[in-house]
């Protein structure tokens, strides 16, 4: 993010020996903000961030479950999944011998931190 012009001079030198799986996850509906810019920005499972510093991910400020009795008024972003498109992952990933990255936000253990604080 902050130093482009290196990353690419660095990438023409040293290739990607990784890809994507060229899939695409649907829309949130709570999504709101730039991650990874100063300020607040939302993510996809509703949980407050707070961002100190251009290029780094910053810290859950407000998370959804902080207090256990929101979780009967929680609802998970099915819209990821929902309106997700995943037709091209096997394909993509049998036309490569690069390792394939999941492409997920998801990651449980520290979803499950970010949800609840």
């Amino acid at each position: 993010m902050n130093r482009a012009d290196e990353m690419q001079r660095l990438l023409q030198r040293f290739p990607m020996d990784f890809t994507g799986p060229g899939a695409r996850y649907g829309t949130s509906e709570r999504a709101e903000g730039e991650p990874n810019r100063v300020g607040c920005y939302t993510d996809e499972w509703a949980c407050v961030w707070q961002v100190g510093e251009e290029g780094v991910v910053g810290e859950v400020v407000r998370p959804p479950l902080a207090d256990w009795s929101a979780l009967a008024h929680y609802s998970l972003p099915w819209e990821l999944l929902d309106e997700a498109d995943f037709s091209a992952v096997n394909r993509n990933c049998a036309q490569t011998d690069l390792f394939v990255l999941a492409g997920t936000q998801t990651r449980p253990f520290e979803r499950l931190q970010f949800l609840r604080g």
